[in-house]
C-alpha cells in the first residue's frame, strides 16, 4: 500500500506543479521510506505466502526510484554512483523473479513477466522527435563496430560488447514491436562489472552509458520515465569534461 501512495504522490507531483508539489513530495518520501522499512527485512525470508506482495512492491519500486527523478522535487540523483545504487535496486527485482519465478507465474501477477505486457502505441523510426530517429540504431552499431576494433587487448572488452549487444537488442524490440520491456530491464541485462566501471569513470562505459541515456529519451513519454534519459545524458557529459 505504501509503495502504491508513493508512486501516486510522485505522479501527483508531475501533473500539479504548483504549492501543493511540496506536499505530494514529501508524502513520496515518507511512503518510499515506510515501504522499504517493512520491505527490506522479508527478503531474507521469501515464502508463497509474501512472494507476491513482494514482488509487486519490487516492481513498484522501479517506478518509484526512477519516478523520483522526473522533479526537483524529489529528485535524490547528482552522480554517476546514484544512478548506479538505482540500477543495483532494479536488479533486485530480477533476483527476486530469478529465485521465485514458479510461484509468480502460477499467480495472479503472471501477466507481468509475459512478452508484449509494456508494448505501447505503434513506434514510428520517421517521426522527428528527440532520438527517435534511425540514427539511434546507427549511433549503437558504430559504438559496437569501435569498441570490437578499439577494445580487442582490453580485459574488459566482453563487458563493453555485451553492454552494447543488449542496448542494440532492447532498441530494436522496440523499434518493431514497441514493446520497452528490453530498454527498461538493460540495467538489470548488463554484467554487474559494468556498474564498476561507470563508478571508476571508465571513458568507454560513459560512452555506453551515454547510449543507453539516448535510447531512454524514447520513453519520455511514460510519466515515471520523464527526463531521465537527459539526466543520464548530462551526468555522462558533466564525467567525461572531468576526465578530462
Amino acid at each position: 500500500m505504501h509503495g502504491l501512495l508513493g508512486v501516486a504522490a510522485l505522479h501527483l507531483v508531475q501533473l500539479d506543479g504548483r504549492k501543493t508539489t511540496t506536499t505530494f513530495s514529501e508524502a513520496a518520501i515518507q511512503h518510499k521510506q515506510k515501504a522499504l522499512s517493512l520491505y527490506t527485512p522479508l527478503l531474507s525470508n521469501i515464502t508463497n505466502r509474501n512472494c507476491n506482495a513482494l514482488f509487486a512492491f519490487s516492481c513498484l519500486l522501479t517506478i518509484l526510484s526512477f519516478a523520483s527523478q522526473t522533479s526537483d522535487a524529489t529528485r535524490t540523483v547528482k552522480d554517476i554512483a546514484d544512478v548506479v545504487d538505482i540500477f543495483r535496486l532494479v536488479r533486485g527485482v530480477a533476483v527476486l523473479v530469478e529465485q521465485k519465478r514458479d510461484w509468480i507465474e502460477s499467480s495472479e501477477l503472471s501477466i507481468l513477466l509475459r512478452s508484449g505486457h509494456y508494448a505501447r502505441r505503434p513506434f514510428s523510426l520517421t517521426r522527428n522527435t528527440e532520438g527517435s530517429t534511425p540514427e539511434v540504431e546507427v549511433q549503437l552499431q558504430s559504438l559496437l563496430k569501435h569498441c570490437q576494433e578499439a577494445c580487442k587487448d582490453s580485459n574488459s572488452m566482453s563487458i563493453y560488447l555485451s553492454s552494447i549487444e543488449a542496448l542494440i537488442s532492447g532498441y530494436t524490440i522496440f523499434s518493431t514491436t514497441s514493446d520497452s520491456a528490453m530498454i527498461l530491464a538493460w540495467p538489470v541485462l548488463v554484467d554487474s562489472r559494468f556498474l564498476g566501471l561507470l563508478l571508476q569513470k571508465d571513458q568507454l562505459a560513459l560512452v555506453i552509458f551515454a547510449h543507453y541515456g539516448t535510447v531512454m529519451t524514447l520513453l519520455s513519454e511514460v510519466w515515471w520515465l520523464r527526463g531521465w534519459g537527459n539526466l543520464v545524458i548530462s551526468l555522462t557529459s558533466d564525467q567525461q569534461v572531468s576526465g578530462h
